[in-house]
């Protein structure tokens, strides 16, 4: 059999040397990690400015329409009549110029008549 002999020192160092090669081993792990997280924090900022960008054009466009939607809404009245008003001044003046087609009728005929 054969046999090793080693020192206290070599030990020591050894278990230096792998403690160390644990830590390095570590931190380059961690290193990793940090860049890996950075690059996604980078990644999702920008996305979130873009949403935010999108968000501020859609809110601009929303207004532009509300605001499109109120001026309609004030020039409606003015510019448009609801049917059921049109009927009624049609059927008004159909009323009126009956009457005075009968008026003209009867003035006519007295006229004839004399």
């Amino acid at each position: 059999m054969i046999a090793i002999q080693l020192d206290a020192w070599h030990i020591v160092s050894f278990v230096g040397m792998l403690v160390t090669a644990f830590f390095a081993l570590i931190k380059v792990i961690v290193w990793q990690f940090k860049a890996d997280l950075s690059t996604r924090f980078k990644s999702t900022a920008e996305r979130f400015d873009v949403n935010e960008t999108r968000l501020d054009k859609i809110e601009n466009m929303q207004r532009t329409h509300e605001r499109e939607f109120l001026n309609l809404k004030a020039e409606l009245p003015e510019k448009y009549v609801r049917r059921e008003d049109a009927i009624r001044s049609e059927t008004l003046v159909n009323a009126k110029l009956d009457g005075l087609a009968l008026r003209l009728d009867t003035v006519l005929r007295n006229q004839n008549n004399e």
